[in-house]
Formats: C-alpha cells, sequence, structure tokens
C-alpha cells in the first residue's frame, strides 16, 4: 500500500492547476489501488509495453485519435497537470469515492469507457473488462462495435452494464 501511494506522488505533473488531496494516503481504511503494478508506474510505461506486445495496425487504433489527434492531445496534457497531494499527518475520518448513477451505488466515480473492437487488442477483452468492473462495482460500457454480445456482457455484469 506504501509503495503504491509513493509512485502515485512521485510520477505526477510539476506544474499543476489542479491539486488533488489525498488524505492519509497510508490509512488501512483507504484502499486506493488494489492490484497495482509499479512496473507500470505511468501510462507511458503502459503504452510502451502495449507497443511491444500488439500488432501494430492494433497499437496504431488503440493509441491513435480522430482529426489528427488534437483532443487526444489536450487531454493527455491536462491529465499530466494533475497533482497528488500527501496530507501524511493530519486526522482522517475515513472517506467514500461511492457515487449514485441511475439508481446504483457504484464503488468510484468512473468506470471502463466503450472502446470499439477491443477484441483486436486482446482476445475476449470486453468479456475480461466486464467481470473486472462488476468485481469491483464500477460502470461498464459497452461499445457498439463491441467483439462481444450485450448479451454475454448483460451476464457478466448482472445486467448492470450501459450501452
Amino acid at each position: 500500500m506504501q509503495k503504491a501511494c509513493l509512485k502515485l506522488i512521485k510520477f505526477t505533473s510539476k506544474s499543476s492547476k489542479l491539486k488533488l488531496q489525498i488524505l492519509a494516503c497510508f490509512s488501512k481504511k483507504i484502499n486506493l489501488v488494489d492490484d497495482f503494478n509499479t512496473d507500470y508506474a505511468v501510462f507511458d510505461d503502459l503504452i510502451a509495453k502495449a507497443r511491444k506486445n500488439i500488432p501494430q495496425f492494433a497499437f496504431e487504433y488503440l493509441d491513435g485519435g480522430c482529426n489528427e489527434n488534437i483532443n487526444l492531445a489536450k487531454n493527455t496534457a491536462e491529465l499530466r497537470e494533475v497533482e497528488l497531494i500527501p496530507k501524511y499527518l493530519t486526522k482522517h475520518k475515513g472517506s467514500s469515492l461511492k457515487t449514485e448513477l441511475f439508481g446504483h451505488v457504484y464503488d468510484a466515480p468512473f468506470g471502463i469507457a466503450p472502446m470499439g473492437l477491443q477484441g483486436l487488442i486482446w482476445p475476449n477483452s470486453p468479456e475480461i473488462l466486464a467481470k473486472s468492473a462488476n468485481k469491483h462495482n464500477i460502470p461498464f460500457c459497452l461499445s457498439t462495435v463491441s467483439t462481444s454480445t450485450i448479451e454475454r456482457i448483460g451476464e457478466l455484469t448482472e445486467g448492470k452494464a450501459w450501452f
């Protein structure tokens, strides 16, 4: 737990417009990351690994954006400006990321966004992601050009997937 929090803090932008405060990061009450792999502490590490392990045409589909990557570049720049600020010696009574959306309480205010042709990147990836979303109680949205059926995803998410 401590190692993961340190990595999250270490790999953040120095020039920040938005500062997120993580209170009592090392508290056992807060489980920020269950399966944080320190080999891939930042997205660039994951991108490099993906570039080596999937066919070039599939990587270009996954990594690229439309309209000359304008929004992709803007979104990436804004995410890199987020800075996590540790507050080690403060009292903390607990926190919750739970969010209610459409009558269901999820454990986090974010989920897995739709991506078309996921099976092109990894076999059965829509099913893998749907199972993980259901296990961790976060939203899952199926793409209209998915490589899995809506019925199969409905089974795996107990009917909680979005389309």
